[in-house]
């Protein structure tokens, strides 16, 4: 009998997730993944700027993400307590992207360095939209280094350090860049706040985080497991 905001990953398997949305239905509640990310002032920035198209068409978008010291999470090994880089990271990239370009994946493959009865350490996706926008996707935990997705253009390319969470963004054209800075003091904020407005507004889905797009991504992840178990 409650509205919920979901924290990713939203669920583990397509069957669970559509069962959570079919609930939500039948009781008239507001569902929807926490996508943070999408609700950052820089990103509502950053996707006026591709619309305005200024750094040109967009073919190739890389995304680099790094965490080290997981160990300290106790149930990190175990893929059915829904560890692993995939399941812990993936949702971000994957959902951010089909924001920012308005376009669903139509392509997928990866490969992932696991032991065996454990989960993935690390993980590469190769993605194709269907606006034929070619991304890659690297999560890791074997190593540290610097996060951020890079978005490349014909007149020049956008950088967002750790885009999940980001204040800042650089423009790259030619000779020229200019840096974005938008503060916050909390990236929880933001979608809270469209979740609050969405409810006042009487919705039970949200325009933003569709469930189209939460099943989409939880099916996606879903299907990676499976190959990379079974092989």
């Amino acid at each position: 009998g409650k509205h919920v905001l979901v924290e990713k990953p939203f669920a583990l398997t397509l069957d669970e997730a559509e069962e959570l949305f079919a609930i939500a239905k039948e009781k008239k509640r507001f569902l929807m993944e926490a996508q943070k990310a999408v609700f950052l002032p820089i990103t509502q920035k950053i996707k006026a700027l591709l619309e305005e198209g200024v750094i040109g068409p967009v073919h190739y978008v890389r995304a680099f993400m790094t965490y080290s010291n997981v160990e300290k999470i106790t149930w990190f090994s175990s893929l059915e307590s829904g560890g692993g880089a995939l399941y812990g990271s993936g949702s971000y990239p994957l959902e951010y992207l089909q924001y920012l370009f308005n376009s669903p994946i139509a392509e997928v493959a990866g490969t992932a360095v696991m032991s065996k009865g454990q989960s993935d350490r690390q993980c590469d996706l190769s993605l194709l939209f269907e606006n034929n926008l070619q991304s890659h996707v690297l999560i890791s935990t074997e190593f540290s280094a610097p996060s951020g997705l890079v978005i490349y253009g014909e007149n020049g390319r956008i950088e967002i350090p750790n885009f999940w969470k980001a204040q800042t963004a650089k423009i790259f054209q030619a000779e020229q860049i200019e840096e974005i800075e938008i503060t916050h003091e909390n990236e929880f904020v933001f979608d809270i706040e469209h979740v609050n407005d969405c409810l006042a507004k009487g919705f039970v889905e949200s325009p933003v985080v569709r469930a189209e797009m939460t099943l989409q991504t939880v099916e996606l992840v879903e299907k990676m497991y499976q190959q990379w178990t079974q092989s």
